[in-house]
């Protein structure tokens, strides 16, 4: 029986453990003990000590490395921020990421293998006004990874609580404090406005308490991992804070987001859009959202390509 670890980001691995651990393979608590690693991105700096020795090109033919997606968008960790270090393969989620991967020069092989968690599903219409606001939220020292990100936070609070009358309920879903999610400007509104706080990191299954929030609404304004599982769900979804923002993470910027912007880039955003815009948007699909989706969304997870893909190396 072949071993393998798995560095595990949240519930992020889950279904490709599942995947393994029903194709025969056995999962181990030591990377020293396994067959290959999984892995949801090479070493960044801090990390760099302890995983360097795992990622040696004598290390990697005797203990090949696989990485899955860390989030549904982190194919652009190896834009300049995250240093290729020759895993056997890169899985992503959808076409859109092998393509931004290519345009910007990745050297290593990369397959799509589809959006793991939950089936996508087609667009749905709504007709109600439930507001969900699920901002991307603060990492583990309680701030976001670049100064940027309060700040978009912040202008769009700013935003849902001047046009506050044309929605029947909003929701704000945050992590840590209001002051540390930029989400101010909702102070002292209890009554007009749900609160509904969430432990990320502790909370057990923070998939399906995401797509359960989701449902319960009728339009969502995120961004970032709940913003595609917004998108991958079919609720009518508008993004913030993308009209000036590069991708990063806290290790730094991208490079050559020029190279893929036509990519990553969302089509409807908070900032560019009037109260009616965005109550338009729940009605009928957007065609550059539909094109949008496919790109970096894409399909269910094909578990059986996952898997040829292992036992070409395993």
């Amino acid at each position: 029986m072949k071993k393998f670890y798995c560095r595990e980001n949240k519930d992020a691995a889950r279904v490709f453990i599942q995947t393994l651990a029903g194709a025969g393979y056995q999962q181990v608590n030591s990377p020293d003990a396994a067959d290959f690693l999984l892995m949801d991105h090479d070493y960044e700096r801090e990390s760099y000590a302890r995983w360097r020795p795992y990622f040696t090109p004598a290390a990697r033919r005797k203990r090949p490395v696989f990485i899955y997606p860390h989030v549904p968008y982190s194919y652009f960790l190896w834009d300049a921020i995250v240093k290729p270090t020759g895993a056997a393969c890169n899985f992503v989620v959808a076409e859109g990421g092998k393509e931004a991967m290519r345009l910007y020069g990745y050297p290593y092989r990369v397959e799509v293998v589809g959006f793991a968690g939950m089936d996508v599903q087609p667009f749905t219409p709504t007709n109600g006004t439930k507001l969900l606001f699920a901002p991307a939220h603060p990492i583990h020292n309680r701030q976001y990874p670049k100064p940027e990100g309060l700040a978009h936070a912040r202008r769009a609070a700013e935003w849902i609580v001047q046009n506050l009358d044309a929605f029947e309920r909003v929701t704000v879903r945050y992590s840590h404090t209001l002051e540390e999610s930029g989400l101010e400007a909702f102070k002292g509104m209890t009554g007009r406005v749900q609160f509904e706080p969430v432990d990320i990191y502790r909370t057990p299954d923070i998939r399906r308490d995401a797509l359960r929030a989701i449902a319960d609404a009728d339009i969502i304004v995120s961004q970032s991992t709940f913003g595609y599982l917004s998108i991958a769900a079919g609720k009518p979804t508008v993004f913030y804070g993308y009209k000036d923002m590069t991708p990063h993470s806290r290790e730094g910027y991208v490079k050559q987001y020029e190279k893929y912007r036509h990519i990553f880039y969302y089509p409807l955003v908070l900032e560019d859009m009037s109260v009616d815009e965005l109550l338009a948007a729940r009605l009928t699909p957007d065609e550059h959202v539909e094109n949008w989706k496919r790109l970096n969304v894409g399909e269910n997870f094909n578990a059986a390509k996952f898997l040829n893909v292992i036992r070409e190396y395993v």
